[in-house]
């Protein structure tokens, strides 16, 4: 994407406790340190697990309802089927 900026976290926090990013136009961070925010449009990348487990589950509620308006979800074959075996 020419021109657009990824921001992420740097590792370090400020003075004040509060995490310091880069400049960027999007977000890239885990699931686990994206709660508690939310964003018009997430992309969860790369979901391949084996087992859908009550950790996973978790990690997996909190991406999914950080979408304000819109969730894409890249996920592995054997995720797909996991997850379809497991909703119907």
């Amino acid at each position: 994407m020419a021109g657009v900026t990824l921001k992420r976290f740097m590792g370090t926090f400020d003075g004040s406790g509060s995490a310091v990013w880069t400049e960027g136009d999007f977000v890239a961070d885990t699931i686990a340190r994206f709660k508690g925010r939310s964003a018009p449009v997430v992309i969860l990348a790369e979901l391949d697990f084996g087992t859908l487990d009550d950790h996973t589950r978790r990690l997996l509620f909190t991406g999914i309802t950080r979408a304000l308006w819109r969730l894409e979800c890249v996920m592995s074959a054997a995720v797909e089927k996991l997850l379809m075996d497991t909703l119907t």
